[in-house]
């Protein structure tokens, strides 16, 4: 293994282990650090019918109980809520505001760009 390389990134994430695959095919020498547990093949539930499940598809009151902020995610459900993070254990916080101009403008039209064309940002 080296002992150096041309980008660190940290956290698979969503896009880590994507961008981490991305640059090393290439040619890059990419080193991936992520804090997370490693995953069997009993995570990936997705597929998995609704009956086999422990609540059988019906815990959505279950999910909203401990991950309130995640489960406004369509994706965040019994199949998968373990991969999302527990909102009780890991609060989100949320600056009250953010006054720099250069970065209300920028926060805007990442908003725009993914679809948010009236995307209400203030200062």
């Amino acid at each position: 293994m080296p002992s150096t390389f041309d980008i660190v990134i940290v956290g698979a994430g969503a896009s880590g282990g994507w961008a981490a695959k991305r640059l090393a095919e290439a040619g890059l020498r990419v080193a991936l650090v992520d804090a997370g547990r490693p995953h069997t093949d009993a995570d990936f539930r997705e597929h998995t019918p609704s009956f086999d499940l422990r609540y059988r598809g019906m815990a959505a009151e279950i999910v909203r109980r401990t991950r309130p902020r995640q489960s406004e995610c369509y994706a965040c459900t019994e199949h998968n809520v373990d991969w999302f993070a527990n909102d009780l254990d890991e609060p989100y916080t949320t600056p009250a505001t953010i006054d720099d101009p250069a970065i209300l403008d920028e926060v805007g039209d990442a908003l725009r760009t993914i679809g948010y064309a009236e995307a209400p940002v203030s200062a």
